[in-house]
């Protein structure tokens, strides 16, 4: 596929992992399809294995179901790529092509505050906190 200037070539897994197989299906499916939705996006591949069940998930859960969707896809930009990053949680990602990516500091500066955004996000919510050390 040939790419557009600022455009990149992303592979990324999402994994999911739920007390119920169907709710595993759906949900997976239901992220993948919003992420589909996004206007900086453009799908070229898209593979979901089958969901698998696993014993002891976690030391409270028995049995869980975890299913897995690999997906290529074609993002506009370095900004969305981390927005898409930041918004979907991918277990991993990849940068297919270009092989080297050349970003003026306007997208990188936006790139970099969407994860201060995201942070703040978090310490709001009370789920993390920045620590700060005495370095004397």
């Amino acid at each position: 596929m040939e790419l557009k200037k600022g455009q990149i070539m992303v592979w990324a897994l999402f994994e999911i992992l739920a007390t119920d197989k169907t709710l595993a299906e759906k949900s997976l499916k239901d992220h993948i399809k919003s992420l589909k939705d996004e206007k900086t996006v453009s799908f070229t591949k898209e593979t979901f294995e089958e969901v698998q069940e696993i014993d002891k998930p976690h030391p409270k859960v028995e049995k869980g179901y975890s299913q897995i969707c690999e997906i290529e896809f074609v993002v506009n930009g370095f900004s969305s790529l981390i927005n898409i990053t930041l918004n979907y949680g991918p277990t991993m990602i990849e940068i297919l092509e270009p092989k080297k990516i050349e970003i003026n500091l306007g997208e990188l500066q936006d790139g970099v505050n969407s994860v201060a955004g995201m942070m703040h996000k978090f310490l709001e919510s009370g789920l993390g906190g920045l620590v700060i050390l005495d370095r004397e």
